[in-house]
């Protein structure tokens, strides 16, 4: 019994075995194998959320507050053409001015109660400063006395509100040569050039014709250093005609019979002024002085032209001594 059932045990095993053969061919198939599935994960989505900005006000920042002080401008008198014994004498003598401005820029102080001239001759226009360079200057310009016990006085009120006056006293010098060094270098050398010519020409002429011209003044002034030069402003002016804007003029004096202490000839005089007035510009505004050079104050003061008719030529000659000058009284009004 037991071998029978080894037996069966065989068979069913065998069996068993023929069931897993493919066909007669006896190939051996590879069982199939299920497909693999790599799990994926879907990315992930991370909700965020704005955060609102909000604009913080900034207060402005405040302009700088300057430091700087409002100028002081200071008048002084620099020196005096009279003689301190006797005083001054109107029309002849006077002070020369000038002025210190402490700030960096030019200022302009108009003529009136801030800028004001006070016992000068009536007569004369002195031309004071309307706009004031910075750093000292002077001499600026001549005053001219209108008495002998009355002293011209120059107030100023500059920037800084301060009421500063210059007056002449007992301890003013006298005008030297150290003293009217001038701050601002003027090398203008003018004269007055003359041409004559007879009326009608001829061996009998009855006038001569005279053209003077000025010369060596350029066109632009000269001004301090920190203002601008503007044009000059320039005149010519016969001894009783009206004035001719211009470096030239051209007149008519008659042919006279002259007698001098030392001989008698025909001829004639003319006396011409000059007026070379600067003008120079700062701070918004133009000022006009009169230049303080000695060779054009020596104009203004007049040139008289004498001349003699030689042949019926007319020629300049020497004046000789006497013969007044025009006075020198400075006007353009």
């Amino acid at each position: 019994m037991v071998r029978r059932r080894l037996g069966l045990s065989v068979v069913l095993a065998l069996a068993a075995a023929g069931c897993s053969s493919s066909g007669s061919t006896g190939e051996t198939t590879a069982a199939a194998t299920a497909p693999t599935t790599v799990a994926t994960t879907a990315p992930t989505t991370v909700a965020t959320t704005a955060t609102p900005v909000t604009a913080v006000a900034t207060a402005p920042t405040p302009a700088p507050t300057s430091t700087v002080p409002p100028a002081a401008v200071v008048p002084e008198v620099i020196c005096g053409t009279a003689d301190p014994l006797f005083g001054p004498t109107p029309t002849q003598d006077g002070y020369y001015f000038g002025y210190t401005n402490d700030g960096t820029q030019p200022v302009a102080i108009a003529a009136g109660p801030d800028n004001e001239l006070t016992d000068a001759f009536a007569g004369d226009q002195p031309y004071a400063p309307t706009v004031f360079a910075p750093g000292r200057v002077a001499p600026v310009f001549l005053v001219l006395a209108d008495a002998t016990d009355i002293l011209p006085s120059w107030r100023l009120r500059g920037p800084d509100g301060v009421v500063r006056v210059a007056t002449p006293d007992q301890t003013t010098p006298r005008c030297g040569d150290i003293e009217l060094v001038p701050t601002t270098e003027d090398l203008r050398s003018p004269g007055l050039d003359v041409v004559l010519r007879g009326l009608p020409e001829g061996a009998d002429p009855t006038q001569v014709e005279i053209v003077a011209t000025v010369t060596d003044v350029p066109a632009l002034s000269v001004c301090p250093d920190g203002l601008e030069p503007e044009p000059v402003q320039l005149a010519i002016a016969p001894f009783d005609r009206p004035r001719v804007e211009g470096p030239s003029i051209t007149v008519t004096a008659d042919v006279l019979d002259i007698t001098r202490p030392d001989r008698s000839y025909r001829g004639g005089v003319e006396r011409f002024q000059v007026f070379v007035a600067d003008r120079c510009s700062g701070a918004g505004a133009v000022t006009i002085t009169w230049p303080v050079a000695p060779t054009l104050e020596a104009l203004i003061d007049g040139r008289s032209v004498c001349f003699e008719i030689i042949e019926g030529i007319p020629e300049e000659i020497d004046c000789g001594p006497g013969l007044p000058a025009t006075g020198g009284i400075r006007s353009w009004r």
